[in-house]
C-alpha cells in the first residue's frame, strides 16, 4: 500500500500522482456556458469539408436511395411524424389531417 507524501502545496499526496489540475487537461480561460464554440467550428469545418470531397458528393447521391426492405419501414416513420407533427412541415406542406 503506498503512504501519502507531503506535496508542494503544503498537502500529502500519493507518490506519483499529480494535482487534479494538471491531470484533467487544459482549462478554458472563459466559460462558454452550455457551448464550445471551438468544438463547434471544429465540427462544422470537418463537417463542410466532408460534404464537399468526392466521397461526400457520392453519399449524398446514394442518400434518396432505399433498400426495399426498408422503404416500408421508413414510410410508417414518416407517418408517425407526420402524425404528430403541429402544421406545416420544413418543405411547407401542410399536416394531413
Amino acid at each position: 500500500m503506498r503512504s501519502p507524501v507531503p506535496d508542494a502545496g503544503g498537502g500529502l499526496a500519493f507518490a506519483g500522482t499529480q494535482p487534479a489540475e494538471q491531470t484533467m487537461g487544459k482549462e478554458s480561460d472563459s466559460n462558454h456556458g452550455e457551448g464550445n464554440p471551438e468544438a463547434a467550428q471544429e465540427f462544422n469545418s470537418g463537417e463542410q469539408a466532408f460534404v464537399n470531397s468526392p466521397r461526400g458528393k457520392k453519399k449524398i447521391e446514394e442518400g434518396p436511395h432505399v433498400r426495399t426492405e426498408e422503404e416500408a419501414a421508413l414510410l410508417e416513420a414518416e407517418r408517425l411524424g407526420r402524425e404528430r407533427a403541429k402544421g406545416e412541415d420544413s418543405a411547407g406542406r401542410p399536416k394531413k389531417q
